[in-house]
Order: structure tokens, then C-alpha cells, then sequence
């Protein structure tokens, strides 16, 4: 039997009657996507943090005010401790 293709690389797009707190009109992007199972980030849900405070928290000043007004985003429901940062090649 063949694997089913993957979907990494895609987005996962809630369906209008997603019951699921966690998922509903949600916006996810798969990072991996594999017969071992999946990662996504949600790209859709702002935190109560600018990305000015998290530096802060680990101890980095940025001179950038720009940057550290933008908006960071709940990734998603399972390992909520964990950050990831979603940049361009520059």
C-alpha cells in the first residue's frame, strides 16, 4: 500500500463547523507531515506578547522598535512552552 502524499509545506484551513476550541477558524501551516505524524504551527492566533517582550524575557534589547512591536502568535495547542520563529530569508 502506498503512503498517502504529504502534506508538509500546506495549509490546514478549519472548516466553518470545527467544534474543536483548539482548531476552530483556524489557519495552520504543516511543517512536517509524514506515516510518523505531523507538525504544524497555527498562524492565525495572537498571543497577549509583543515579540519586544519575549527578548526581553530572554535577556535580548533590541534597538529595532518595529520589530519588537510585532504580534506573536499561540502556535498551537501542544507544546505551548515551545517558540518557533517564522522569518524571510533576509
Amino acid at each position: 500500500m502506498d503512503a498517502p502524499p504529504s502534506l508538509a509545506n500546506h495549509f490546514l484551513i478549519a472548516v466553518p463547523g470545527m467544534d474543536d476550541p483548539n482548531f476552530s477558524q483556524g489557519v495552520a501551516l504543516l511543517c512536517h507531515h509524514d506515516s510518523n505524524g505531523a507538525m504544524g504551527l497555527m498562524l492565525n492566533r495572537r498571543s497577549d506578547f509583543v515579540f519586544g517582550e519575549v527578548l526581553a524575557q530572554l535577556g535580548i534589547q533590541s534597538a529595532d522598535s518595529d520589530l519588537s512591536s510585532l504580534p506573536v502568535l499561540v502556535g498551537g495547542p501542544v507544546a505551548p512552552e515551545r517558540g518557533f520563529v517564522l522569518h524571510s530569508p533576509d
